[in-house]
């Protein structure tokens, strides 16, 4: 079998379409298995664990997450995106990769301290110093995990993932059985995190034969690390938008209501979050590979798009519509009064899922300046509404996010990304039209069973989950190329 080239992209523009799809259809197979190991771990947790213990390895999450953007740089996307690389330029990044990993992990050591005198919490510190640690290993895997992604070998990639998940997952578990109800069971939760960032490492050396050679100068990484500046830029300034809320929470409330804000949160994100990385690892590849063709661009765009906003808008209506079951069977009674913010949080999804796919057109066009500037806009306006909501509690909070995002931020991210390139703004509404529809019905089918039928909360949540699945099937049955289960299996040969 001949070795794949993982710096040019002519082998991999052939057979683009069946690739993708192959692709598409492994991953969506593995990442239902990652959403199942998720659930089934958030729903142990949450009845192993105190809201103490979620809250205080949430504010530590909020650092370590902003840290961890500046090892990866957007260099991994800049990998993906260009045309054609060099061995030398991916050596170069693998490099910039690993130092900036050993840097960020000194870097927040030495000032966690601070952030445990800031929150009046010590046992911020050794959480902190041992979280770190996944810093160095995310350096060393970055480029492979890129390389990987640029030559559509996405069976190999996510099988890492799903195992580095899975593995994490149960040692979370396991250690909290261990020390359930002791004062430091919320090392249970650190050891995840530090296991997938390790098992990963070791996957993707295994799978990706490529080794990087020593630094060279002159050969054309400045402008790679370019178009990842901008990137960061923009994660960097999102990501404070996404975080706010927890920084803010913690410091007027405590970790209690950070730890119920963010099981909540968790819940409402974990499954569009596996289904849109999933698609993403797919989408921003293919597109890049057809960035000179216009027509193609658009029709491969909206092809993918639509088809994914069918269930990631489905899940987030579901998931708002049935909030307090969900909190009930995933979490159990003692959660239900962060049943609000779950309900809020999921219906900011439904919009949010569409402007998600506007970073796969930022991403495949090379558009890091747009990015950047969105960011600044949408980022920003979502700050100053967390801040102004925060001090009246995590309800208010949760209110004033869904409402900000889905009457201002999502239109506006829309129209911005719409301007300019192959697919404009309307090509993404009409991309998002049938999905809307979809997302209706699966509401209509839970409201309609809640009304007429009184069930134990499992058996509840369990036929509502068929009746939506129903629901989708129609839409998808309805909906011009996909009117056929035939023409539905053909998509994913």
């Amino acid at each position: 079998m001949p070795q794949q080239d993982y710096f040019c992209g002519d082998s991999v523009r052939e057979n683009l379409r069946g690739k993708s799809l192959r692709g598409g259809a492994f991953s969506a197979i593995s990442q239902a298995g990652t959403i199942v190991v998720s659930l089934g771990a958030i729903a142990a947790l949450g009845r192993l664990l105190s809201p103490d213990d979620f809250g205080l390895v949430a504010i530590v999450a909020v650092f370590t997450g902003f840290a961890s953007m500046f090892v990866d740089a957007g260099m991994s996307a800049a990998t993906i995106q260009r045309e054609k690389i060099t061995k030398e330029q991916v050596s170069n990044l693998f490099w910039i990769a690993t130092a900036l990993g050993v840097l960020v992990a000194l870097t927040l050591a030495a000032l966690s301290p601070l952030i445990a005198w800031f929150y009046g919490d010590p046992r911020i510190v050794p959480v902190t110093l041992a979280s770190v640690v996944a810093f160095v290993l995310a350096g060393m895997t970055i480029q492979h995990q890129a390389l990987l992604s640029r030559a559509m070998q996405f069976d190999r990639l996510t099988v890492i993932k799903v195992v580095a998940h899975t593995l994490g997952q149960g040692l979370a578990v396991l250690l909290a059985l261990s020390m359930r109800g002791q004062p430091g069971a919320y090392w249970a939760l650190v050891a995840a995190p530090v296991t997938r960032a390790l098992v990963e490492m070791i996957g993707s050396w295994i799978a990706c034969p490529w080794r990087p050679g020593p630094p060279r100068r002159g050969v054309g990484t400045k402008a790679m690390a370019g178009f990842g500046a901008n990137l960061t830029g923009f994660n960097i300034i999102n990501y404070f938008a996404r975080q706010s809320d927890t920084l803010l929470l913690a410091k007027f409330y405590g970790t209690a209501v950070v730890g119920g804000y963010d099981r909540a949160y968790r819940l409402f994100i974990l499954p569009n979050q596996c289904i849109n990385s999933t698609v993403q690892t797919i989408a921003v590849p293919a597109l890049s590979r057809v960035a000179s063709e216009p027509e193609r661009y658009r029709r491969v765009f909206t092809r993918i798009v639509r088809l994914t906003l069918i269930f990631s808008m489905s899940l987030s209506a579901f998931t708002s519509v049935n909030a307090d079951l969900v909190i009930r069977v995933m979490l159990g009674d003692r959660w239900l009064d962060y049943a609000p913010v779950l309900f809020w949080l999921a219906l900011a999804g439904v919009g949010q899922t569409v402007a998600h796919t506007s970073g796969w057109l930022f991403a495949s066009q090379g558009r890091g300046r747009d990015i950047f500037w969105w960011g600044v806009f949408g980022s920003g306006t979502m700050i100053v509404s967390i801040a102004a909501s925060a001090p009246f509690g995590a309800v208010p909070l949760a209110t004033v996010y869904s409402l900000t995002s889905t009457i201002l931020i999502v239109p506006a991210c829309l129209w911005w990304v719409g301007r300019r390139g192959p697919v404009s703004t309307l090509d993404i509404y009409r991309a998002a039209a049938w999905p809307a529809v979809a997302a209706a019905a699966v509401v209509v089918t839970s409201l309609l069973i809640g009304s007429f039928f009184t069930l134990t909360p499992l058996l509840d949540i369990v036929i509502r989950t068929l009746a939506a699945g129903v629901a989708i099937l129609a839409v998808l049955i309805a909906v011009e190329g996909y009117h056929s289960p035939r023409s539905m299996a053909q998509m994913l040969r």
